[in-house]
This record gives structure tokens, sequence and C-alpha cells, in this order.
């Protein structure tokens, strides 16, 4: 009798068990069913997102094609390498001196610090201009000349020298 009742209690046991299986099996089900539905919410949004970023970057051409006065299909791309050295020259202190550069010319100007180079859109007199103002300061040279005692006090010498005598002649 005793052992009847264990197998019983087991017995009872496995049917408690296969309940709980078959519970988890449903709720393991049920979590593979939202995963699935977080995948393709996933997918909507990144969809909905490049189409944002879609709009938006067509809102920008227009509303720069409006303020260069010429249409989008006027609009033209450009890129201009620059030495790395002078990448700070370009873009200034809090990118100042691309601030002034895209209200002077209006072009749309963006810096790749990556590859070393500057990103222009706009119309093609705009990013001539915007070229010129940047080779300007790419191509420029800085080499620093050192000169001897006696040609220092030569020059330095007969302009402090010119301008005593330009002082007096007009006195």
């Amino acid at each position: 009798m005793a052992e009847e009742k264990s197998i019983l209690r087991q017995i009872d046991q496995i049917k408690k068990t296969k309940i709980q299986v078959e519970v988890n099996k449903i709720q393991e089900r049920a979590i593979q069913d939202k995963k699935s539905e977080i995948e393709v919410l996933r997918n909507e949004t990144r969809s909905m997102t490049a189409q944002i970023a879609e709009l938006e970057s067509a809102i920008a051409k227009i509303e720069l094609a409006k303020r260069l006065g010429c249409t989008t299909n006027d609009l033209e791309t450009s890129a201009v390498d620059c030495p790395v050295g002078k990448l700070g020259e370009i873009i200034g202190k809090g990118g100042s001196n691309i601030k002034q550069l895209e209200q002077k010319t209006g072009c749309i100007i963006d810096v790749d610090q990556v590859k070393s180079q500057i990103h222009l859109r706009g119309n093609a007199d705009a990013i001539r201009i915007a070229v010129e103002a940047i080779e300007s300061v790419t191509l420029s040279v800085e080499d620093e000349i050192r000169l001897s005692a006696e040609v220092h006090s030569f020059l330095f010498g007969n302009v402090s020298y010119l301008n005593a005598r330009l002082s007096f002649s007009f006195v």
C-alpha cells in the first residue's frame, strides 16, 4: 500500500510537471511571437527613420536652392582635399571660419576630418567661391626665414631711419 501511494504521488507529480511544461511551452511561444513583433516594429522604425532622413535631406536641398536663388537641379556637390595641418585653420575656433564661409558663399560645408576633405553643396558659383577661399588657406605657404644680425639691423635700421626722415620732412 505504501508503494502504491508513493507511485500515485509520483504520477501526480509527473502530471503537474507535464502541465507546467505545457504552460512553459505556451509562454515560450508567446515570447517568440513578441520577439517577432518587436523585430517587425524595429524594421518599420528603421524604414521610417530612413524616410524621415530622406525628407529632411530634400527639404534642406530645397532651402539651399531657395537661399542661393537657383533650382535644385542647379545644385552640385564638390570635395576639396585639405592637408591635415590646415583643417584647424579652415574650421576655425568653434567652427567660426566655416560658418563665415557658409554665410559668405551660401554653400553648405561639411568637414570630414578622417579623410581630410571638405565637402561643399551649392550652385556652381557658390562652390567656386568657396573652393577659392579654401584653397587660399590650404595652398598658402608658411615658411620661417631666419635673418642674420646684419640683415636684421639693415632692414630695421633703415625702416627707423626712413620713418624718422619722413616724419621730419612732413613737420
